[in-house]
């Protein structure tokens, strides 16, 4: 099975048609800032960059004209002239069911301490609320 990198430079001459060709290389050219930054849209002279954060958005438009020329030095001749950053929104990858690890269901037992400290509550309903709100502080700080 070939890489779609592969298939692209294999239909298409490598720099034929430079905007498909920024789009397979992307991860090549854009080397160590490839999991904050993708490219989201190839305009006639502008790229759309999917930024991860409001700080890699910062950094990467004080950055902008080495990246415009790291970008136009990779293809055949400057094709880009502005480039525009937006926040994206990563997803976290699907994880199969078969593959996720089973998470031990963690049971916190209270302390005297809180135990007591609950007693004073002498509201039934937010006793127990609270109990399971603190139970579930400590499976989270646990997992």
């Amino acid at each position: 099975m070939k890489c779609i990198t592969q298939l692209l430079d294999t239909v298409f001459k490598q720099n034929a048609d430079w905007k498909i060709y920024l789009m397979a290389h992307w991860p090549k050219i854009i080397g160590n800032l490839a999991p904050y930054v993708t490219l989201e849209k190839v305009l006639d002279e502008t790229i759309i960059l999917g930024v991860k954060d409001s700080t890699w958005m910062q950094e990467l438009y004080m950055l902008s004209h080495v990246l415009l020329n790291k970008i136009n030095q990779s293809l055949d001749q400057p094709h880009i002239k502005y480039i525009k950053l937006r926040q994206s929104s990563y997803k976290k990858k699907y994880i199969p069911h078969k593959t996720r690890k089973k998470q031990t269901e963690y049971i916190h037992k209270l302390t005297f301490k809180e135990k007591k400290a609950l007693e004073k509550i002498h509201d039934q309903e937010l006793n127990k609320a609270l109990e399971k709100f603190l139970i579930k502080c400590y499976q989270v700080k646990k997992l």
